[in-house]
């Protein structure tokens, strides 16, 4: 991930938690194993774009195959956003997405970016991976 990416990323995280704080929410926590997933998944979407992997299973799975086991678990994908403030705007404005930012059982986050031109055509791959463990 290029130090643009990264930084991205980290905007992207602040201001999430940001509009928890307005909400009442606590705010995310960081999670490193959670990070390779949000990357992977900002990747992966630049092959195939959406909820499903370019090997055919749920973008959920990429969870479990890095460690994570979960209770509660969501996923928020955007392509094409300019900026970290541009795709949080879109995201808080599709229901779907706003859910999962302002889910109250969900205590991690982490944000891929990947900022070239994927087979799609897009121009930015925004991945948003949140985790609840499972406590056994």
């Amino acid at each position: 991930m290029t130090a643009t990416e990264k930084a991205y990323c980290e905007e992207v995280f602040s201001l999430v938690n940001d509009i928890r704080r307005e909400n009442g929410l606590p705010e995310f926590k960081r999670l490193d194993k959670l990070d390779e997933v949000a990357a992977l998944r900002a990747w992966e979407n630049t092959i195939l774009y959406g909820h499903t992997r370019p090997n055919g299973n749920r973008g959920l799975t990429a969870l479990v195959e890095n460690g994570l086991n979960y209770r509660n678990c969501a996923e928020n994908v955007a392509a094409g956003y300019r900026t970290p403030a541009d795709v949080v705007n879109g995201w808080m404005n599709s229901e779907g997405h706003r859910k999962n930012i302002l889910n109250p059982d969900l205590e991690y986050l982490r944000v891929g970016c990947y900022l070239e031109k994927g087979d799609r055509g897009f121009s930015s791959y925004w991945a948003q991976m949140f985790y609840t463990p499972r406590n056994w």
